[in-house]
């Protein structure tokens, strides 16, 4: 689950949104970003983003073909009219159902309270949320292919589950992360490597996150830990404090108020804990239109991890494209730069006064909130086109923020 950014799939942990779950709107996987320049991220296997231009409209999107085509029988039905391959799930990637499941009610119309869904399909030209959908609207074969689909999304997830022994050991770490003074092993990351005194300090800051009786789920997942366990056997639980909590009622939309951690734990064939990674996942969020987009900035927790980091969009058909990013979360947000890159080519901020029209250190800083709104004129060459929206900047969760002030 070490995924970046915006993608039909947005695996984000305090940026995830957590409603009540709904037939066409599962829980999601959180994710996380790699705090690097990125462009835009390919979406699941089946979405078909990359395949080539055919006679079918669909063939840009396979998945739409779930509508009236049942899933046995829809590998076979996209190479026939688009020429290309379907393929399949990797097994242990529970999440590509959910997206093929909600690309079948997207197609119907279903309009997505999750901004997760929203940002997978807001930009499709072929997506039109109505307000009067109904699950009748489905027709019988796009109901039996949600039915598997759910199904296969929930027997992933089972098989995934993490065991109780297992369990034990993530519980007794969580004692010493509770108790102000976490137990690190040499292997020790926030993304990439850092020494252990600086992830003890982050962990310190952010116990409160880790109180007894939130209700977390955890998992297994693939982790690489930088090569450092490479042929040694390592499993990697993942979890989200609080991350099966419902939704409470004072949370800004139909967020989940998550708490903002990812935490994975790599744990050796001795049960002994061998590697530790915690990520904050930021969120100055973005905003085109009014649409929600995804978030930037994502996982450059103090100044020291200060960098460009992009965010794939679509621009609209219009001669300006406006921005608003918004810090929503318990953050306080530098940004020193923000632009547009479309085909390489940059652009620039429309008539750019202050400090977001130039990477020169001076940062234009949102507490929670706060919000910056910016246009960039698009030349026509840029319209309704794919692009990437980058900033340059860093977050510093009010914790740490704070306890570095005192």
């Amino acid at each position: 689950m070490r995924t970046a950014a915006v993608i039909a799939l947005v695996l984000v942990a305090s940026c995830r949104d957590k409603e009540p779950v709904k037939t066409a709107e599962p829980a999601q996987k959180p994710a996380t970003g790699s705090g690097s320049d990125t462009s835009p991220t390919p979406a699941p296997a089946g979405s078909g983003t990359a395949a080539p231009a055919a006679a079918d409209e669909r063939c840009a999107s396979p998945c739409r073909f779930l509508a009236t085509v049942a899933l046995a029988d829809i590998a076979a039905e996209v190479k026939k009219t688009c020429g290309t391959e379907w393929k399949p799930a990797a097994a242990d990637d529970c999440d590509q159902p959910d997206y093929l499941r909600n690309c079948i009610y997207a197609g119907a119309g279903y309009p997505f309270k999750k901004r997760q869904w929203q940002q997978a399909f807001g930009a499709e030209p072929w997506y039109k949320p109505r307000a009067d959908f109904k699950d009748a609207d489905l027709g019988k074969v796009a109901q039996g292919n949600v039915a598997a689909l759910k199904q296969q999304a929930k027997d992933c997830r089972l098989a995934q589950a993490v065991k109780p022994e297992d369990l034990k050991i993530v519980e007794k770490w969580l004692d010493t992360v509770r108790a102000g003074k976490p137990e690190l092993p040499a292997v020790t990351m926030i993304g990439d490597k850092v020494d252990p005194k600086v992830l003890a300090q982050q962990l310190v800051d952010t116990k409160d996150h880790f109180k007894k009786g939130l209700k977390t789920e955890y998992h297994y997942t693939q982790e690489e830990w930088g090569g450092a366990f490479k042929g040694q056997t390592v499993r990697t639980i993942e979890f989200s404090p609080g991350n099966a909590e419902p939704p409470k009622a004072d949370c800004q939309d139909e967020e989940g108020c998550d708490l903002g951690d990812v935490v994975l734990l790599g744990i050796d064939d001795k049960g002994k804990i061998v590697g530790v990674q915690q990520i904050l996942v930021a969120c100055p969020r973005v905003y085109l239109g009014g649409v929600y987009q995804g978030e930037i900035l994502r996982n450059l927790a103090r100044p020291g991890l200060e960098r460009w980091q992009g965010l794939a969009v679509t621009l609209p058909c219009a001669a300006t494209a406006t921005f608003r990013v918004a810090e929503e979360l318990p953050e306080v947000t530098e940004l020193d730069a923000l632009e547009l890159i479309v085909d390489g080519e940059r652009i620039a901020p429309l008539a750019c006064e202050g400090p977001i029209c130039g990477n020169d250190g001076v940062a234009q800083t949102l507490g929670r909130g706060e919000s910056l709104e910016v246009t960039f004129a698009l030349p026509a060459s840029a319209r309704c086109r794919r692009a990437t929206l980058r900033a340059n900047g860093h977050y510093v969760p009010v914790s740490a923020a704070t306890a570095s002030t005192r």
